[in-house]
């Protein structure tokens, strides 16, 4: 998992020590919240994400992603859409979730291009990150009205 960990230390351990970020993460309660997904590239692990499961909407099947990282080296050539694309896609065929939330601290256009968008600003929940949503099979601004006490937070 250090491998793992470590492809977010630029951005989440800036000004820590490496030990000490590493020690951050392995007692990291949110970490252990959720699944991890990765993609490996021959055998390079390139990028990861967490997938967490939230209480459902009623027949709504909700799940997060969040802690989207790409290892340094393999930035800007794709990898990050890709694992994004490939874990709401499975969430969305395999597992049969009509909504992935997640929040975006980069702006929303990197998710955009992967069908996520963002809720409208009564829904934001944190202070410099977007809330966004996939919705399967459409976007229903109703459903979101309708849970919006049940939107996480943050994670």
């Amino acid at each position: 998992m250090n491998k793992v960990y470590m492809m977010g230390y630029d951005t989440w351990g800036a000004g820590m020590l490496v030990e000490d970020y590493l020690k951050q993460c392995r007692e990291s309660a949110k970490y252990r919240l959720g699944s991890w997904f990765v993609l490996e590239v021959r055998t390079a692990l390139v990028a990861s994400l967490i997938i967490y499961a939230f209480q459902d909407w009623d027949e709504w099947l909700i799940r997060g992603i969040g802690s989207v990282a790409t290892e340094p080296l393999f930035r800007k050539i794709g990898y990050g859409h890709q694992i994004v694309r490939a874990a709401s896609n499975r969430l969305i065929e395999e597992e049969s979730v009509r909504i992935v939330l997640l929040y975006s601290d980069i702006g929303s256009s990197f998710y955009e291009d992967i069908g996520y968008i963002p809720l409208p600003a009564p829904y934001q929940k944190k202070p410099g990150s977007i809330l966004m949503a996939r919705m399967h099979p459409r976007f229903d601004a109703d459903v979101v009205d309708r849970y919006k006490d049940r939107i996480p937070k943050y994670f």
